[in-house]
């Protein structure tokens, strides 16, 4: 019925509880964002090219942190260490290393934990909820990962795409991390969305609208498996403007 009204508590209990709303329109026709050709197009993905695509999203995540390191005037790693092909233990060793660094030798990275890890968690979650919206909005559905693959997940593409990006919500940790998180913490994780960033060569006054383009490049590099192109690469300006939104 279009006059029943949903409260945001009923949503995340849905979610929570894995209950899929399914939302009809006047004729109480099921209303979709996705369509059947972007899905069935999604779901006949070449795993050759999905495999190169996140190899290159890996070698930007970590060529990204090694900046935010070098940056921050702090010990950093270079990606001519890591060979060729970048593995799973090779990304987790990169990742350690890099919270290491900015958050000291004691870090544990833990959802549960109440220190500097809900900035991150709520960062990311960020991150990935726009990146979810842009999947949905092309049509394709988030729930199909190229490289995470969770049943509990619903966004597991968007959690693939967020990987480079994820230096920009670690800098403004680095910057807080002594803090609690309180309401104009959130506000500002919110803001950073509108930090300008150089991404592939071209300047943008926004971070969502290079996010944008990001989701539109990797899905169509994914569809067309066309990879002269695909490169990911942001530029380090994005540091200062964090530095200027918070």
């Amino acid at each position: 019925s279009a006059q029943v009204i949903f409260s945001e508590p009923f949503l995340i209990g849905c979610q929570k509880n894995h209950v899929n709303l399914v939302l009809t329109d006047k004729r109480h026709q099921p209303v979709s964002m996705t369509t059947k050709p972007r899905v069935y197009d999604q779901m006949g993905w070449s795993e050759s090219v999905k495999s190169l695509v996140w190899q290159s999203i890996v070698r930007s995540k970590l060529k990204n942190e090694s900046m935010l390191l070098s940056y921050l005037n702090l010990p950093s790693f270079t990606l001519l260490n890591f060979g060729v092909e970048i593995t799973d233990s090779i990304e987790a060793l990169a990742a350690k290393t890099t919270f290491y660094q900015l958050f000291g030798a004691d870090f544990v990275r833990d959802h549960d934990l109440r220190d500097v890890n809900q900035i991150l968690n709520y960062g990311y979650s960020l991150l990935a909820h726009y990146l979810t919206t842009e999947i949905v909005s092309h049509g394709y559905l988030p729930a199909l990962g190229i490289h995470h693959h969770s049943n509990d997940n619903d966004c597991n593409l968007a959690w693939d795409l967020v990987e480079p990006f994820r230096f920009v919500i670690d800098k403004y940790a680095f910057d807080h991390q002594h803090q609690d998180m309180n309401f104009l913490m959130r506000s500002n994780l919110i803001d950073l969305l509108n930090v300008g960033i150089t991404f592939n060569g071209q300047h943008y006054k926004t971070l969502s609208s290079c996010l944008d383009d990001y989701v539109a490049l990797v899905l169509r590099t994914l569809s067309s498996g066309n990879l002269h192109d695909f490169k990911i690469e942001v530029g380090k300006d994005v540091m200062d403007e964090i530095i200027d939104h918070v």
